[in-house]
């Protein structure tokens, strides 16, 4: 099975925006069930690593374990200083975007196999029956086409 790329998803014609979505998603009682696996189905489909969207947008929230794989990464850079910064939540995050892991020659993570957790857990779908964010759903919507062809399908 070809896997989607984000190429292939921009120049995909979208069946509904993303606004479209969240207003039908927002007078809708979610069926996790049902989500979960219009999320299993997606996401067997779709390249991530040929997409990194994710990476290009938005900062994963940082938790004092992702700290040393990043720091081993920039030797000479105090990650506080340079990289890291406190968001209006209280949350660590990455001053900038894009991501200063992503190679953007590849898309790929520099510390692919340590990455933060955030990023390992991203989009946040993998088992909504034990947690599920109803607006990081929304929010990632317009960034993370498995969010969008997800939503798309869970209200088909």
């Amino acid at each position: 099975m070809n896997k989607l790329n984000y190429d292939d998803f921009i120049k995909s014609k979208l069946k509904i925006s993303p606004e479209e979505i969240e207003k039908q998603l927002n007078h809708t009682k979610i069926n996790l069930s049902k989500l979960q696996a219009s999320f299993d189905q997606i996401e067997e489909s779709f390249d991530c690593l040929s997409c990194a969207q994710c990476c290009k947008q938005i900062s994963p929230i940082l938790y004092p374990e992702d700290f040393e794989p990043i720091a081993k990464h920039f030797p000479k850079e105090n990650i506080f200083d340079t990289l890291i910064e406190i968001d209006q939540e209280g949350d660590f995050v990455f001053r900038s975007q894009p991501c200063p892991l992503l190679e953007t020659c590849n898309g790929k993570c520099k510390i692919y196999e340590n990455k933060p957790m955030s990023c390992s857990d991203f989009p946040h779908l993998y088992n909504v029956s034990e947690y599920f964010d109803y607006d990081a759903l929304i929010q990632n919507i317009s960034i993370c086409p498995i969010v969008y062809f997800t939503s798309v399908d869970y209200l088909a």
